[in-house]
C-alpha cells in the first residue's frame, strides 16, 4: 500500500506541477496578447492621427474625393481592427474557459485521488488492527 500511496502522491505532485505550468502558460499568453493588442492600438492610433493630419493640410475643396476615400479606409481599418480585437478577445476568453475547465477537472481528480488514498489508509489501519487482534488471540 505504501508503494501505491507513494505513486498516488507522486501523481498528485505531477498534477499540481502541470496545473502550475498551465497557469503560468496562460498568464504568459494573456500578457503576450495584451501587449500585441496595445501595439496594434498604438499603430492604429498613429495611422489615424497621420491620416487626419494629412487631411487637414489639404485645401477644403481640393481633393474631396481623396479625403472621402481615406476616411472610408480609416473606418474600414478601425472596423477591421475592432473585429480582430473582438475575435482575439473571444479566443482568449475561450482559451481561458478551457483552461479553467481543465483545471477544475484536475482539481476534482486530485480530490478523488486524495479521497481514495484516505480510504486506503483507513483500510490499512483497520486491517492492521484486525491482524494485531488475531495475533493477540493466537497467543
Amino acid at each position: 500500500w505504501k508503494g501505491k500511496a507513494d505513486t498516488l502522491g507522486g501523481q498528485l505532485d505531477d498534477l499540481q506541477e502541470q496545473v502550475e505550468e498551465s497557469e503560468q502558460s496562460w498568464s504568459h499568453e494573456q500578457h503576450k496578447r495584451k501587449s500585441e493588442w496595445e501595439d496594434l492600438r498604438g499603430k492604429l492610433e498613429h495611422e489615424n492621427s497621420q491620416l487626419q493630419l494629412r487631411l487637414h493640410e489639404w485645401a477644403p475643396m481640393q481633393h474631396e474625393d481623396e479625403r472621402s476615400r481615406l476616411l472610408c479606409e480609416v473606418a474600414e481599418t478601425v472596423s477591421s481592427a475592432k473585429q480582430a480585437l473582438r475575435n482575439q478577445g473571444a479566443e482568449c476568453f475561450s482559451y481561458s474557459e478551457q483552461v479553467t475547465e481543465e483545471n477544475n477537472k484536475l482539481e476534482d481528480w486530485a480530490r478523488s485521488q486524495a479521497l481514495c488514498l484516505e480510504q486506503q489508509k483507513s483500510t490499512v489501519e483497520r486491517l492492521r488492527a484486525e491482524l494485531q487482534q488475531c495475533g493477540g488471540e493466537a497467543r
